[in-house]
């Protein structure tokens, strides 16, 4: 199978125990602009790169990675994690 026969679709969600009470939400809703779904096709590079300002989305045949980047969006209030 070939890359470009393989496709998927990314979508955004959030879930917090008091804010949403455990329940999964679209992010779409707040802002459908930033927040939609996205579709690609497997290939040789990164296939989502800075997907609504928070991960690069890399896929391949058997493996995806999720790698955070850094914007001001990723570094909520509350976030531990350190810019990189």
């Amino acid at each position: 199978m070939s890359g470009a026969e393989t496709s998927f679709t990314v979508a955004n969600t959030f879930q917090d125990t008091e804010l949403t009470k455990n329940a999964e939400i679209p992010t779409m809703a707040s802002d459908a602009g930033m927040f939609a779904n996205h579709a690609a096709n497997v290939g040789a590079i990164v296939e989502l790169p800075d997907f609504v300002n928070l991960h690069s989305i890399d896929v391949s045949k058997d493996l995806a990675t999720l790698t955070m980047t850094v914007s001001e969006l990723a570094k909520p209030f509350y976030n531990p994690m350190p810019a990189i």
